[in-house]
């Protein structure tokens, strides 16, 4: 998408913005109804050249993802969406995003089914406009081949108890993420993800992933191997008055017929103050890509801190500015600081 077709997008969509704000209503929740709703993101990036790894500085801007939702909701009980999608630098370029049903069987429980980002962390379910930081934490989203789960297919059951207390069970064909893995739909992979409110303003989390792939990987004697990922994830949400705090740690293993090839640690805490229609914001991140290696004295750990501020001129508008500084420990160590400034539009 050139930079002239995506600031007409822009323009339009501040333009309509507030009228279409008020019809995403309908469809979730405001009773029977058709609604229909968008997403655009634009991003500046530029990142520190490293001569002495001869890596090139990137200095870019691109239209990083446009969404268009359309919901449904025939009856008080079922509601549908589908979702295409243009992503720039994730798994495909013009698709369909998520595709999903839900029905609410009674008060307290209901199954959702088709494509869709299950809760698995406390960014993934949220929609792109809504995060308040540019990309997601390390955990999530390293780069690295470390397995996070994104869009699934299959099937999610999801629990209301009590009030305080919200449970998500999932079973689902296969990993999907950027073609990385394909998975035999032979082999499912099931969620349980668990919300707690202990007390008004805080929310403890707790998640374990467990699902199969087949995968080329570089692992002598295996070729083509079953890889088994485990994953568990604690984490937090508390918030009081005007600030909001939040953090997750996420232990991730990865086996296969020879055993376990590699096990990942890594963790994010997040503090986002807001005052009127100004964010500021302060994460440090920590991830050890493979924890073995620091018996045998290998440091790979990566530590990153963002310092940003985000301002909503109007409810459908978020205008992010962010600076991430990086120390990356060892072999690993890369001087390639980011600075990422973006606006969001919805409608």
């Amino acid at each position: 998408m050139s930079c002239r077709a995506t600031a007409v997008l822009i323009a339009a969509m501040i333009y309509i913005s507030p009228a279409s704000a008020r019809a995403q209503e309908l469809g979730t929740g405001a009773g029977p109804g058709l609604s229909l709703a968008g997403a655009a993101q634009g991003l500046w990036q530029q990142v520190q050249a490293d001569p002495g790894r001869g890596v090139d500085g990137v200095e870019q801007f691109r239209a990083r993802r446009v969404h268009l939702y359309f919901y449904g909701q025939p009856s008080d009980q079922v509601n549908f969406s589908f979702t295409l999608a243009y992503n720039d630098g994730r798994e495909m370029t013009i698709g369909v995003y998520e595709a999903w049903i839900r029905v609410r069987l009674t008060d307290w429980w209901a199954v959702k089914a088709g494509s869709f980002l299950p809760p698995w962390t406390i960014e993934m379910p949220k929609p792109v406009h809504e995060l308040d930081f540019i990309r997601y934490p390390l955990i999530v989203d390293s780069g690295l081949p470390v397995m996070t789960p994104w869009r699934q297919t299959g099937l999610l059951a999801d629990f209301q108890i009590g009030g305080n207390l919200a449970v998500a069970a999932g079973l689902f064909a296969g990993l999907d993420r950027e073609g990385e893995y394909q998975d035999n739909n032979n082999m499912k992979d099931t969620m349980i993800a668990v919300s707690f409110q202990a007390y008004p303003g805080l929310i403890l989390h707790f998640g374990h992933w467990g699902g199969k792939s087949v995968q080329e990987i570089p692992v002598p004697g295996l070729g083509s191997s079953s890889l088994e990922y485990l994953n568990t994830l604690v984490g937090f949400e508390a918030e009081h008055k005007q600030w909001r705090l939040s953090g997750e740690a996420l232990w991730n293993q990865v086996d296969s017929r020879g055993g376990t090839l590699r096990k990942t640690f890594g963790y994010h805490l997040s503090t986002v103050y807001t005052r009127d229609k100004i964010q500021g914001l302060l994460r440090y991140e920590f991830l050890d890509p493979e924890t073995s290696d620091r018996r045998n004295g290998v440091d790979d750990e990566m530590e990153w801190t963002t310092i940003g501020i985000n301002y909503l001129p109007l409810p459908a508008v978020k205008l992010m500015g962010a600076y991430i500084f990086k120390s990356e420990r060892g072999d690993n160590q890369a001087a390639n600081e980011e600075l990422l400034l973006q606006i969001s539009l919805s409608f």
